[in-house]
């Protein structure tokens, strides 16, 4: 075994560790309040230059089917190909797709779907 005190450097990365976890709970708590500040839509991204950086917020909603429910749902005007793959994702190009195109079968898809606030990225460059 090399002649190195291993016990020291365990200690040592555990404080490293420790560190990490602390600057990435200040990281957190700084980009939710550029987040506040900036406001991006629910579901897409907003840019902001402030100062010599450019500061993008992305905001994504967690979406999650209720396949039963979908599969129960009097959907005969649509291929649901369209809006599911066969692995049973949501397919969210193609459903954003009717949301504009289609109103009226999007909200009896919307009716199967619970979407959530995903967390917000902050990029600044």
């Amino acid at each position: 075994m090399a002649n190195i005190n291993i016990l020291d450097k365990v200690e040592e990365i555990r404080e490293l560790r420790r560190q990490e976890l602390d600057a990435a709970a200040k990281r957190h708590k700084l980009e939710a309040e550029i987040s506040a500040a900036l406001q991006p839509p629910l579901d897409g991204s907003k840019t902001e230059k402030i100062g010599d950086y450019k500061v993008t917020c992305s905001a994504k909603l967690k979406r999650v089917v209720d396949w039963e429910a979908l599969d129960a749902a009097d959907l005969s005007d649509v291929h649901r190909e369209t809006i599911t793959r066969l692995t049973r994702t949501l397919d969210l190009k193609n459903l954003k797709i009717y949301q504009t195109a289609n109103p009226a079968v999007y909200n009896k898809i919307a009716a199967c779907i619970t979407a959530t606030p995903a967390k917000v990225t902050v990029t600044i460059k």
